[in-house]
């Protein structure tokens, strides 16, 4: 399990799929400690009646705590 707080990076967008809402979330949290660390990205979704409830309140700068079960990591040079 993976519990951190993300500082979004830009506003949530939400789409529909059929009767299914999902919102798609883009943010950072910070990795390391004094000059090693840096922000580390990751993309986030939410699905469900949940995702039309909360997509009003997900603007970039808010925080969130996100505890995620199935993280996979991919790394981009």
């Amino acid at each position: 399990m993976f519990i951190e707080l993300i500082r979004l990076g830009k506003d949530a967008e939400l789409k529909q799929a059929g009767q299914t809402e999902i919102l798609s979330l883009y943010g950072a949290y910070d990795v390391g400690y004094g000059d090693k660390k840096k922000a580390q990205w990751i993309g986030l979704t939410l699905f469900g009646k949940r995702a039309g409830q909360v997509a009003d309140m997900m603007r970039k700068g808010t925080q969130i705590m996100a505890t995620m079960d199935d993280v996979q990591v991919e790394e981009y040079n």
